[in-house]
């Protein structure tokens, strides 16, 4: 798999009093091979206002270094300089240089082994008056084509779980984990669909348009929360993360909330107890468990959620749909259970606008 070197690029100010103002260097981005480097090509433009009355100025800069953490390792490019026309005291102008940067595969490898943000090309720019660096920063990373690849999404909400359920107007946030590789724009959407969606309504949207800058020397990691769900509507709503930039098929992950109805007095919040059929009270977890119950009418959805004490902090669960009356041992995330432990589990039914219609008598399980 070939490297590639992502570099972005900075342009430095001077001081206050200053005939160099800034120096600002483009393209902004630029990926090259380490295996095959192509030509940087970059355009420094220097702003500069005239201070001393003067015939002409000459803007110029000595060399192109190649530093890492701010020690020189190699020179990329000779003298540049430019006579301006005369200039009265006051006045500004734009001085625009070229020039073309031809990095060695040595040179590459250099940088790929670089701790990432330590790599620069520095010009100093000087009218003889003052003098203001310009700066390009550098990047290694790996990929055969150089653009920037998303290869995995993992999502969940905050508490780690990949189902809740809540209740009208609480706080609720998704986290989107990225993995990718190499440098560029992630473009990504949260998008979701309200419980109208399932009723018929017009729920399906866009909740936020999300623009990041990723920089990696290597597999990439990123962690991206979205702005606060929908919790208005009660029933069942569906998140999800999309982004533009993958280079590999995945699935897009997809998490599933529940908006439980605002009852004031709660009276009717659990209707009837649901019957399960496995597994036993007591029952130790293993491969083969099955979590059963039998149907509601008016299921929408079912929950079975595992907890220690308190069954309003549920250590894991899972929301399945009102089809759905079993649920296997490996649709769980079992990370928060500790060997050895006992622990107590139900399930709870939820019509489609989200009133809970039936919960089961708590029932022990035991992990070996």
């Amino acid at each position: 798999m070939l490297a590639v070197i992502g570099v972005s690029i900075v342009g430095m100010a001077g001081a206050a009093r200053a005939d160099v103002n800034t120096v600002t260097p483009t393209p902004a981005m630029v990926n090259v091979s380490i295996k095959n480097p192509a030509a940087i090509n970059v355009t420094w433009r220097v702003n500069r206002t005239e201070t001393v009355a003067t015939a002409q100025r000459v803007t110029s800069s000595a060399l192109a270094e190649l530093r890492i953490s701010g020690v020189t390792v190699a020179t990329l490019g000779g003298a540049i300089m430019q006579t301006g026309i005369f200039r009265m005291v006051g006045e500004s102008e734009i001085l625009v240089f070229t020039e073309t940067f031809n990095l060695t595969p040595a040179q590459a490898q250099t940088i790929s082994r670089a701790v990432p943000g330590t790599v620069t090309i520095r010009r100093l720019f000087t009218d003889t008056q003052t003098t203001v660096p310009g700066t390009i920063s550098l990047f290694a990373t790996l990929g055969g084509t150089g653009d920037l690849a998303v290869r995995r999404i993992e999502l969940s909400f905050e508490n780690a779980s990949r189902t809740d359920v809540v209740r009208q107007g609480d706080q609720l946030h998704a986290v989107a984990d990225v993995s990718f590789n190499n440098n560029g724009l992630l473009r990504g959407e949260w998008r979701v669909v309200d419980a109208s969606a399932s009723l018929g309504g017009g729920g399906r949207r866009v909740l936020q348009v999300v623009r990041q800058q990723l920089v990696s020397s290597g597999e990439g990691r990123t962690r991206i929360v979205s702005p606060p769900l929908p919790t208005k509507l009660s029933g069942l709503h569906l998140v999800s993360f999309s982004v533009q930039d993958t280079t590999t098929g995945f699935e897009i992950p997809i998490l599933r909330y529940f908006v439980l109805q605002d009852n004031k007095d709660k009276s009717d919040l659990v209707a009837a107890n649901m019957n399960v059929i496995g597994p036993a009270d007591g029952a130790r977890l293993g491969k083969g468990t099955v979590f059963s119950w039998q149907a509601i009418e008016g299921a929408h959805a079912y929950q079975v959620e595992i907890f220690k004490d308190n069954p309003n902090v549920p250590l894991t669960g899972k929301l399945v749909t009102g089809k759905d009356l079993t649920l296997s041992l490996q649709a769980l995330s079992l990370a928060h259970l500790q060997p050895g432990g006992m622990y107590q589990w139900h399930v709870r039914a939820f019509s489609k606008s989200g009133k809970v219609l039936g919960a089961s008598v708590p029932r022990t399980i035991h992990r070996p």
